[in-house]
């Protein structure tokens, strides 16, 4: 995958410099929930959103409904970052060396691989 990771760098790259304070963020669902499939899977992220604000954002793409939960891993799937991080905060932590921080969605709070 090598291949990939670098021919999605060169973008990230010239986003990141054009839209300084943003970070790119590729969403994905957990293969094994239940859940509903998303609409758009990359997104440019204001560095200062809050993780809770950018759950709203994917539970709206999903159309999942409020009272069904939804939880967002980061990190190879096995972190869930607290809802008051802020998405600068998750990024610098968890981003991909293909300059994106990928995130994966599930309507279960478990992450089975």
């Amino acid at each position: 995958m090598k291949g990939g990771a670098r021919s999605l760098r060169t973008p990230c790259l010239s986003l990141r410099e054009e839209k300084e304070g943003k970070h790119g963020v590729i969403v994905s669902k957990n293969p094994l929930s239940d859940i509903y499939d998303i609409d758009k899977t990359h997104y440019l992220v204001p560095g200062a959103m809050t993780v809770a604000q950018f759950i709203y954002i994917i539970r709206q793409h999903i159309q999942w409904p409020v009272e069904r939960p939804l939880f967002l891993f980061v990190g190879r799937a096995v972190h869930v970052p607290a809802a008051t991080f802020t998405i600068g905060e998750v990024y610098q932590e968890y981003k991909n060396e293909d300059g994106f921080l990928h995130v994966v969605y599930s309507g279960e709070n478990a992450f089975y691989h």
